[in-house]
């Protein structure tokens, strides 16, 4: 069934129509451009936080390939950031990477952690983050990853450092190509 609207009426609905229309895009835009940012805490999560802008924005490239067969944990050439703030901070940190792990038992992994001043990141839980995986083949199937971490820190001067290895012996862990940002709230 087709509803007919008069004449006058059918420009009233139009009309209320496009301020809707008009009003929503109009928040939307605000916000997107420099309105307050609010995270709401995701229902697994164990806290929050609020800020309008972050305070500093630290980007880090390295295009050059390093590998290590060490299972010590390896700084990655190029991934670390030093920076200084006067207050308490929350501090996330995002890690991408050309990421390899080549080695002769398929299902075996490479570790990538974040530490801050010699401190993993939440939510790290040691070498339990597998940025790749061996296939058996001692080959590289070369991957693009990335994780995030986060932490607070108290006021004070503050390194962030990427870290890999290989967590089996045998193994290899590559990286290239990667990117670390830290921002600073």
């Amino acid at each position: 069934m087709t509803m007919k609207i008069p004449g006058r009426k059918r420009v009233l609905v139009g009309v209320l129509a496009a301020a809707a229309l008009l009003v929503g895009t109009t928040a939307s835009v605000a916000s997107a451009s420099g309105g307050p940012a609010t995270q709401r805490p995701h229902p697994g999560s164990i806290s929050g936080f609020s800020a309008v802008t972050p305070t500093q924005i630290l980007v880090r490239n390295n295009s050059a390939n390093e590998t290590s067969t060490s299972t010590t944990l390896t700084a990655i050439p190029g991934m670390s950031a030093t920076f200084k703030v006067g207050h308490r901070a929350r501090v996330l940190m995002h890690f991408t990477d050309e990421a390899g792990c080549s080695g002769p038992t398929a299902g075996q992994w490479c570790d990538v952690e974040i530490l801050v001043d010699g401190v993993e990141a939440a939510p790290g839980d040691g070498t339990d983050y597998a940025i790749d995986t061996s296939d058996g083949s001692r080959t590289f199937k070369w991957i693009g990853a990335g994780l995030n971490r986060n932490i607070t820190v108290a006021a004070g001067t503050h390194t962030v450092r990427v870290m890999f290895a290989p967590v089996f012996s045998g193994d290899t862990a590559w990286s290239g190509e990667n990117n670390l940002e830290v921002w600073v709230f």
